[in-house]
């Protein structure tokens, strides 16, 4: 867990000549600190400092008081300079940023003084704590040094005693984590001051290829209602002379905040770094300073990329996310766990281990004597060990809660981190968790379903669902493969808003033997997103592999009975297609994103192709879409070369074909599939594809996929008659023209009757996502669930 945090005031000091309204502003803007005129009250070491970052991101620097490394019972003041007295309607007003650690109580004391500083009196005690939005808390408990975003800030505002000429900010320390404040103000609030607080996005990073619209929050810090509209403008440019800029008419009441959406689309086009400047244009504004809010954005395809290695020190990464722009894409399918060992269930542990179910480890031993797995060019240790905190090594010890940047020396190594984080499987608040692993053939699957992050509160959905997938080898020609997938539907609301805050620390990647090599997919620090790999937004898979040109192909022949003509031995090429694959949607739920802007000669139509390491949708283990060709063979976009499967282990896998309203089918035996391209001709017999009456025969020896599966139920029933009848002589490209012949027709229907009752024999070929099947996990008796969390201090001062 981290070591210390801080709390940071932005305050910003002048002696405003520009309005009678105000007697003091200290902004923080100023190199010098404490401001020139201000004083702080310490001893030892100062804890008060200027920070590099601004109240609501629409200033640079702030003040911050770091309870991060204050020690508890550390009590320092920060003194303004004497300033004009106040009068009747004066206040104080100022912006602030703070989360603790855990739950500690830090505090933010405010005195006034009518005499210069002789004596003062109370005006406000703020404490810290773990609920936002009570005392000076505007952000939840973060266990790494917490440096506030856009969103993270708040406003405080107090009446002053009339007469009062100096203020004193004094913070006393629980050893939470950091307090900042900005935008220190006396005086009266001005009748017309709007502003931008937030530039809501892009904010930070902006993961390519993606459009979004641009957003901004808009504040009323003035006393009075702004009916009128008055304009909002966001205007950002980056490489290559890219320039956006959007303006908004809008209104906002008396001490309002919404958000403004921006008309156009920001598209960035290349990778690189990207200003973005956000203001508002007030008739009569009266104060200026928060106008403007600006943001340095990096784009970058975090979805795929490599470590730039060379050899077999290179790795690669590509996740599941629609139209990442990869040459090849995993997809999300939860394997089966049915069958699996367990090492904890329900906050018990169920296997020996060393340490605790909250940080500890256990020993599988070597499960595939034999086999190996091959880590940057290297078989890794035969004996594996699965720690509580996401990590599986090929090293004993490795049961670190704080995740640390990779490559390092220390340890652990020879890792893979599908999700290194501090989790704690005795939490009570989610007592039905497992940690689990099984034994597949030759691949090894670790699940950690419902897992519990480490947390000091009472809460029932901080948890997070993630897999572990490793396929090993009696010999290697190429690094091993690694997939991890994240389950959002087992994964719980508190766990997925602090993953989107960077409020813990995390790592997902792999590492070599020594600490020298690495791939790291994400990484956060528990503040800062350093490595920008997704992990949800959906649930989603990762792969990590050897080099793109590490693939499998395969040649594929087949024919669609709908198009198929026994005079030309061939299919016809009636339809008009679409330029992209028309999978997308259900039943199919595929995310790729094939598509071409010339469509080759003699294409028939879209098909999509399964691998399967098992009969079952459980065992999916990549999908494609290609083109099937009139003489019945399917290829690449290109319309002549095999299909291909990048980032895949050469092995066994049945293959499926898959039609918009043909029944599916499936290789009768697994094929042997590498590099080197494969063939297989479902044409040629009925058994050629699994089942008993899989195909239908076109003519004499020819065989091909049934027509008439016109509502995608896997199934040729009269309910596919109707579904033709409703789109009579329709054209187009349509799913009701079971016959491809570009038009809905009588001829359509003869050929769902011709087929009634048939149905695919594919295991599961239409679920939208992978049949998922877990073992039940019940629910410990009340008296084994510890009654108590153990004291976080104790855990916390262990790495201090």
């Amino acid at each position: 867990m981290p070591i210390r945090r801080s709390l940071v005031f932005t305050l910003a000091l002048l002696v405003s000549i520009a309005s009678a309204q105000i007697q003091l502003e200290q902004t923080f803007e100023s190199a010098t600190f404490p401001p020139v005129g201000w004083a702080a009250e310490y001893t030892g070491t100062l804890f008060w400092e200027r920070a590099n970052t601004g109240g609501y991101a629409t200033s640079s620097h702030s003040a911050k008081f770091s309870f991060y490394d204050a020690s508890g019972f550390e009590i320092q003041s920060l003194v303004t300079p004497q300033f004009s007295a106040t009068g009747a309607n004066d206040s104080l007003s100022f912006d602030h940023a703070y989360a603790t650690y855990f739950d500690e109580v830090d505090s933010l004391i405010i005195d006034a003084s009518t005499n210069g500083g002789t004596s003062y009196t109370r005006i406000v005690a703020l404490e810290g704590g773990p609920t936002v939005g009570v005392g000076m808390v505007t952000a939840l408990p973060t266990s790494g040094a917490f440096v506030p975003a856009a969103s993270e800030w708040g406003t405080k505002r107090y009446a002053l005693p009339t007469g009062t000429n100096k203020l004193r900010f004094t913070a006393k320390s629980a050893y939470g984590n950091n307090l900042y404040i900005d935008n220190i103000r006396v005086g009266q609030a001005y009748v017309n001051d709007v502003g931008v607080q937030e530039i809501v996005y892009p904010a930070t990073f902006v993961n390519l290829p993606l459009a979004r619209t641009p957003r901004a929050m808009l504040k009323n810090s003035g006393t009075a209602a702004q009916t009128v509209p008055f304009n909002i403008t966001m205007r950002i440019t980056g490489p290559g002379g890219f320039n956006y800029t959007s303006t908004k008419a809008d209104t906002v009441s008396v001490n309002g905040v919404h958000e403004v959406a921006f008309d156009s689309t920001f598209f960035p086009a290349v990778a690189g770094s990207y200003s973005v400047v956000c203001f508002t244009d007030l008739a009569g504004e009266q104060f200026r300073a928060n106008d403007t809010a600006r943001a340095t954005v990096a784009a970058a395809n975090a979805n795929f990329g490599s470590n730039g290695g060379i050899a077999d020190l290179l790795y690669y990464f590509t996740n599941s996310l629609a139209g990442n722009g990869a040459p090849a894409q995993p997809e999300f399918g939860w394997k089966d766990t049915t069958g699996s060992i367990d090492l904890i269930v329900n906050g018990v542990a169920v296997a020996p281990i060393t340490g605790d179910i909250d940080d500890g480890y256990f020993a599988l031993g070597n499960v595939f004597p034999g086999r190996t797995f091959q880590l940057f060019g290297i078989a890794a240790d035969t004996l594996i060990f699965v720690s509580t905190n996401g990590i599986v090594s090929f090293r004993e010890g490795a049961f670190d809660y704080l995740p640390a940047a990779i490559p390092s020396g220390d340890a652990p190594n020879e890792a893979i981190y599908p999700l290194w984080a501090d989790f704690d499987f005795s939490d009570p608040d989610v007592p039905l968790n497992r940690l689990s692993y099984k034994i597949d053939g030759d691949l090894l699957i670790v699940t950690y379903a419902r897992a519990p992050r480490y947390n000091s509160q009472a809460d029932s959905t901080d948890y997070v669902s993630f897999q572990l997938c490793m396929r090993f080898a009696a010999s290697h020609n190429s690094n091993s493969f690694v997939q991890i997938q994240f389950d959002q539907s087992q994964t719980g609301s508190t766990f997925l808003d602090a993953y989107s805050r960077n409020a813990f620390a995390h790592l997902v990647g792999i590492e070599n033997f020594d600490g020298t090599e690495a791939t790291t997919y994400r990484f956060a620090n528990g503040s800062t997103e350093i490595v920008h790999g997704p992990l949800f937004g959906s649930s989603l898979a990762v792969t990590l592999g050897p080099a793109y040109e590490s693939h499998i192909s395969v040649d594929l022949r087949s024919f669609l009975e709908g198009a198929y003509s026994i005079a030309l031995h061939a299919m016809r090429t009636d339809l008009s297609l679409p330029f992209s694959q028309p999978y997308a949607s259900l039943p199919w739920s595929f995310a790729g994103a094939e598509n071409v802007s010339i469509l080759p000669d003699s294409v028939v139509d879209w098909v999509l192709i399964e691998l399967r390491d098992a009969t079952g949708s459980t065992g999916r283990a990549a999908r494609r879409a290609a083109f099937i060709k009139s003489l019945g063979a399917m290829s690449e976009l290109d319309g002549t070369s095999s299909t291909a499967f990048q980032l895949m282990k050469p092995g066994d896998y049945y293959v499926v074909v898959h039609h918009r309203n043909h029944l599916s089918v499936m290789s009768a035996t697994p094929l042997s599939l590498g590099t080197t391209s494969s063939s297989y001709d479902f044409t040629t017999a009925q058994s050629q594809a699994y089942g008993s009456l899989p195909m239908n025969q076109l003519e004499s020896g020819v065989f091909g996929l049934v027509a008439g599966d016109a509502n995608l139920s896997a199934v040729v029933t009269a309910s596919d008659a109707n579904e033709i009848f409703a789109v009579f002589n329709s054209p187009g490209y349509v799913f009701e023209d079971v016959n491809l012949s570009g038009i809905v027709t009588a001829a359509d229907a003869n050929v769902v009757f011709t087929n009634l009752n048939r149905s695919t024999e594919v295991p599961s070929a239409i679920n939208s996502s992978p049949h998922r099947k877990t073992t039940s996990i019940k629910t410990k008796a009340a008296s084994s669930v510890k009654s108590e969390r153990k004291a976080r201090v104790a855990k916390r001062s262990r790495h201090r």
